[in-house]
């Protein structure tokens, strides 16, 4: 996807994406409990009870980034 993110113009996407891709690449050695924690299926974040209602991490924090910038009008 970087280089799509590139042609397209989405600096930040492709500066993030290859960080992203760069800390993952490294997580056996950093982080090895976590690696066979995400490994077991452990990779999304429910914010209820319902079973299905698993989020992708990036999208749970958009979700809350969009939340918390909302006004609220008076």
């Amino acid at each position: 996807m970087i280089p799509y993110f590139t042609a397209s113009g989405h600096n930040m996407y492709t500066n993030s994406a290859y960080l992203y891709l760069t800390n993952m690449q490294k997580l056996p050695e950093t982080q090895p409990e976590l690696y066979d924690y995400f490994m077991k299926g452990n990779h999304v974040i429910r914010t209820s009870d319902i079973y299905w209602a698993g989020l992708s991490t990036y999208l749970v924090i958009e979700q809350m980034l969009m939340k918390s910038l909302k006004s609220v009008g008076v």
